[in-house]
């Protein structure tokens, strides 16, 4: 907002469909996203250029209720479990969507880039 004449909040396909469209001049997206649309033939790779890459950001978290968090056991087998995921991907790809590479454990500290970002643009209010 500080350097652009308009700044557009949309969804992360929007911005693909629009900047490879010439309706935006940039976008911000994550590679992930725009790989897989380059891939299902939604835009041309060529229609765009990445010109910054931040470093590696913590990928989707999977969360319970915090009910069921109460039963430490079982968050316990579902954290195993997600984390078997990733050595299954060499045998059964269609796992998990393409680029994917599993699950980790992590505690909340984790995901502070995100929020430090959230909190640093306005995006995010503290608690």
């Amino acid at each position: 907002e500080k350097h652009f004449a308009r700044v557009l909040y949309t969804k992360h396909q929007a911005i693909q469909m629009q900047v490879t469209a010439g309706q935006l001049d940039a976008g911000a997206d994550y590679n992930r996203n725009r790989d897989a649309m380059v891939a299902q033939g939604l835009i041309t790779a060529a229609r765009s250029k990445v010109i910054w890459q931040s470093a590696p950001l913590p990928n989707d978290a999977f969360a319970v209720s915090a009910a069921l968090a109460k039963d430490a056991a079982f968050v316990k087998r579902l954290q195993g479990a997600l984390t078997e995921v990733g050595p299954l991907l060499a045998g059964q790809a269609n796992l998990l969507p393409a680029n994917y590479t599993g699950f980790v454990v992590r505690d909340n500290t984790f995901y502070k880039p995100i929020r430090d970002a959230g909190l640093a643009t306005g995006k995010l209010g503290a608690k």
